[in-house]
């Protein structure tokens, strides 16, 4: 899938790609360059800015930015107890309930991929697939629940 947030990420310089070398220029291993002949000759010359690499526009392909959109998610999580009737046979309250309760607990996406909820596209309610242009991360949420009838 394409991430536009991870293309964010590095143009902002929070991603460990763009720490390469400790940010200083350096000679990109196994790269070439176009000769004047219109051949391409291996690279020992020319170094790699990694600043303007990620943020000059046009620079960097667009193919870099896909990620494996493969994941195993935990996406739900509760649990629940009926409180025992005897508690509520003197009392006004016909019976209650207690839970816990636990949403997207859990994301395991493939490696490459620490910058995006597979499942979180950015057309909204669309049929939309692979493609992540800046959505919204995906909400973890705990909390109870307590349910009495009267």
């Amino acid at each position: 899938m394409y991430s536009r947030t991870k293309d964010i990420l590095e143009f902002v310089g929070v991603t460990p790609t763009t720490t390469l070398n400790g940010r200083e220029p350096f000679l990109w291993e196994n790269s070439v360059y176009e000769g004047a002949n219109g051949e391409y000759v291996e690279n020992t010359k020319y170094k790699t800015d990694v600043y303007t690499y990620y943020t000059a526009a046009n620079v960097k392909p667009a193919a870099q930015d896909l990620v494996k959109a493969g994941y195993i998610k935990l996406r739900e999580v509760s649990l629940g107890y009926k409180l025992p009737a005897k508690w509520f046979s003197k009392t006004w309250i016909g019976s209650g309930q207690f839970g816990l309760f636990a949403n997207n607990v859990f994301i395991w996406t493939n490696a490459g991929n620490d910058y995006v909820d597979p499942e979180v596209n950015s057309g909204g309610a669309g049929n939309e697939q692979g493609f992540d242009f800046s959505a919204r991360p995906s909400l973890r949420n705990y909390g109870f629940r307590l349910g009495l009838t009267f």
